[in-house]
Formats: structure tokens, C-alpha cells, sequence
């Protein structure tokens, strides 16, 4: 093999060599774009940006059917699990079959201060924004949303969601729905 003794002769090869990788390193090394990232298999970020508005663009009837969704993790990180999951709750409204996402709450914490921070968001959120959270299987479910309906959220309309399907397959329904804006 002869070995290029120009630039001419390199340019060529190395673009060739960058069109092989994938598209987050070639936009790293060949446009020098060095906060490239990977994009999830079902969700790309141009579902969500190209779809950004202001506060006051959302409908005020949006607000009249305003639910905030969570999913529950109570580990803080450490050394030994420095990236455990996060507990994050959507406040989501619906109108006029267009969803908006009005907040996101997202944190790392025990269960004490996951309660915390969910009693704090409803609160927050006020009386009239139902409050639902996933209901993982079997008792430890049952009685996580039996805890938060009588200890935690008393007073709010709250109520658990037993998942029936897994959350590939239902984030793929979400994944349709972002795509389509």
C-alpha cells in the first residue's frame, strides 16, 4: 500500500475514513461540533424544539384538563451507584388534541425527600392539576399509592395508574406522537 505524501492526497482518504462513523462522531471530528449526542432509538431532539412556545401561547382552556404524571425512584447517588434513576414528574395539559408540556420536575433523592418533592410540586401546582403516579406491580405498588393517597396527597386529586404494557412499548406510543409534533 503507497503511502499519501500530500494533502491532497489525505483530505480524500479522511473523509472517507469519517463518512464510516456514526453521526456523532463524524460531526464531532469533521464540524467540529464537540456537544453532539447520541439521540435516543425512538425519540429525536427535533420532535421537541421544533415545537417550543411561550407560556402565554398555551390556550387557557389547556389548563382546565392539566394532569402532572409521576414516575418514582428514591436513590440518591453515591460512589458506588453514581447514576442511579431520577424521579421526574410532566405536568402535562391537553386541548384540542395538541398536548402541551407545561413543566418538568426532575431530582435524585430519598424517599423522604421524593415525598418532599412531590407534595411541594402540588402545592405548587394547585388543587385544580390532577396528580396520577405509575403503579409498578404487585403489593409494593398497592401500597406505595395507598401511602401517598392518604399520607402525602390528601386533599388533591390524586390517584395511581397500574401500567399494563412495559415502558418500551409505551414510549413508543409517545415516540409516534412526538414525531408528529
Amino acid at each position: 500500500m503507497r503511502q499519501a505524501t500530500n494533502d491532497r492526497e489525505i483530505l480524500p482518504v479522511y473523509l472517507q475514513g469519517l463518512a464510516q462513523l456514526d453521526e456523532v462522531e463524524r460531526a464531532r471530528l469533521e464540524k467540529g461540533d464537540w456537544y453532539a449526542e447520541e439521540e435516543g432509538a425512538k425519540f429525536k431532539r427535533e420532535y421537541f424544539t421544533r415545537n417550543i412556545i411561550s407560556p402565554d401561547e398555551v390556550p387557557e382552556l389547556a389548563f382546565m384538563n392539566t394532569v402532572r404524571y409521576w414516575d418514582l425512584a428514591a436513590t440518591v447517588p453515591t460512589e458506588a451507584n453514581p447514576d442511579p434513576d431520577w424521579t421526574v414528574g410532566a405536568k402535562v395539559a391537553l386541548h384540542d388534541g395538541r398536548i402541551y408540556v407545561l413543566d418538568i420536575r426532575r431530582d435524585r433523592r430519598d424517599p423522604g425527600g421524593v415525598e418532599e418533592l412531590v407534595w411541594n410540586t402540588a402545592a405548587e401546582d394547585g388543587v385544580a392539576v390532577k396528580v396520577r403516579m405509575e403503579q409498578e406491580p404487585g403489593s409494593g405498588g398497592k401500597n406505595t399509592i395507598d401511602h401517598y393517597s392518604r399520607h402525602i396527597l390528601v386533599g388533591f386529586d390524586f390517584d395511581g395508574h397500574p401500567t399494563t404494557k412495559d415502558k418500551d412499548t409505551r414510549a413508543s406510543l409517545w415516540a409516534g406522537k412526538a414525531k408528529r409534533g
